[in-house]
Parts: C-alpha cells; sequence; structure tokens
C-alpha cells in the first residue's frame, strides 16, 4: 500500500512541455502533476511519440520544462543551474536505457567504477565486483560490451545504475531491446535489486507484464496521465 507520509522522491507541478518542431510548436506534457513516493515503484506505458521518456528526462533534468516545475528528493530542480544539476544527478539517480549506453573501450568493471569517478564518487573496485557477482557478470568483469550478449549488457546497464546506491532509478523501456527469456530475467533482476536497496524505481515501457509488477501504473496520451493501477 503507498504510504501518503514518505517523501515524495519525484514531484510534478502542472509540467507542460513543448517542443519546435517543422510545423510550430509540439505539446509533449500538458499540465502533468505526479508524486512518487520515497520506496515506490511506478510505471509509465503509453504509445509510442506520447513523450515518455520526455518525462523521464525532464525527472533528471535533462530536459527544462516549459511551465510547471519538477521537485526531486524534495528540492525543486526547476531553476537550478546545470552544474548543481549535475551533482543532483549524481547524488540521487541512477539510470537504466534501452539501448545500454555503455562506454565500448571499457571492460565490465571499467563501466562501473568510471562513470562514478566522473562524477566525483570513489567508487572501490570491490564493491563494483561485488555488484557484478550480483547480477551474474562475476566472470564478464575484464570482458567489453561487445563480447557480450544483449541479456549480460543490460545486466551490466543495471549494475552500473545500482552500483553508488542512487535514492531514485529511472529506466526507460529497460527490456524493449531483448527477447522474452532475456527481458524476463532483466525484469526480475531490476526488481529484486530494487527491493533490496529500497530503491525508488520510475519506469516507461511498452511491455504490460513489466508494467503490472509495479505498485501503480499511469498511462500517457494526449499529454496528459490517466490511472491504470492505483
Amino acid at each position: 500500500m503507498r504510504d501518503e507520509t514518505a517523501l515524495n522522491m519525484i514531484e510534478f507541478q502542472q509540467v507542460s512541455y513543448t517542443v519546435d518542431g517543422p510545423e510550430g510548436s509540439l505539446s509533449i506534457l500538458d499540465g502533468v502533476s505526479l508524486q512518487v513516493k520515497q520506496g515506490e515503484t511506478v510505471a509509465i506505458i503509453g504509445p509510442s511519440g506520447a513523450g515518455k521518456s520526455s518525462l523521464l528526462s525532464l525527472a533528471a533534468g535533462l530536459e527544462r520544462v516549459s511551465a510547471g516545475g519538477v521537485s526531486v528528493a524534495g528540492q525543486s530542480i526547476t531553476n537550478i543551474s546545470e552544474s548543481a544539476l549535475a551533482a543532483m544527478r549524481a547524488e540521487h539517480i541512477g539510470f537504466v536505457f534501452q539501448s545500454f549506453l555503455l562506454i565500448p573501450e571499457l571492460t565490465a568493471v571499467e563501466n562501473l567504477t568510471v562513470p562514478s569517478q566522473l562524477c566525483g564518487k570513489i567508487l572501490a573496485k570491490g564493491q563494483a565486483e561485488g555488484m557484478l557477482e550480483k547480477v551474474g557478470l562475476a566472470q564478464r568483469a575484464r570482458h567489453y560490451p561487445q563480447q557480450m550478449s544483449g541479456g549480460e549488457q543490460q545486466r551490466l546497464a543495471i549494475a552500473r545504475a545500482f552500483v553508488h546506491q542512487p535514492n531514485i532509478l529511472l529506466a526507460d523501456e529497460p527490456t524493449g531491446n531483448l527477447d522474452r527469456a532475456n527481458g524476463e530475467h532483466i525484469s526480475e533482476l531490476l526488481f529484486e535489486l530494487n527491493e533490496a536497496q529500497g530503491t525508488t524505481l520510475l519506469l516507461v515501457t511498452h511491455d504490460e507484464a513489466l508494467a503490472a509488477k509495479c505498485q501503480r501504473v499511469l498511462r500517457l496520451t494526449n499529454g496528459q496521465l490517466e490511472v491504470v493501477k492505483q
């Protein structure tokens, strides 16, 4: 059951988001309000082009709202500087992407340690190796992404997202590039790690079976959110 007394880890206050298109401005989000509580798991579903990925980008401060406000971990990020946004992401947010976005020149263990160092966090090699063991990649620590299967690369991407123990995990179609068997395995791993670390999870997906594992499911259509499962 949703704990209404818990801290809002992600909050949208009447957020609108428009982009310039060939025929003028295109409205992506139109007055969206959303609250995701600490430790909650929420899925956003909807058709391609509905703006699901844009919503995640706004939550991470990768894009700026056209109107309204966004808060993360109780702090407004609407008008803060780019350096402050980068610090917020380093402290609070982990990402899992459909296309993995691993660094091809780095080994598996380096893919975990180097990004944290760039964010100013010191990640012990043993901590990275321990996370690789949790996702079943202990034997792949010295392998490069191109030497791994799609499922292994996504497990590595999940390890990278969780290794610095973020408060919030944002997942964009985390099973979208995988076959059914690998997708189910990744789904189980994602929720196991999320529960173990008490992370707040906001994911967008076309996979309704994946969405159904979340405590709440919302559908984004025509710039608005509607409740599917509360």
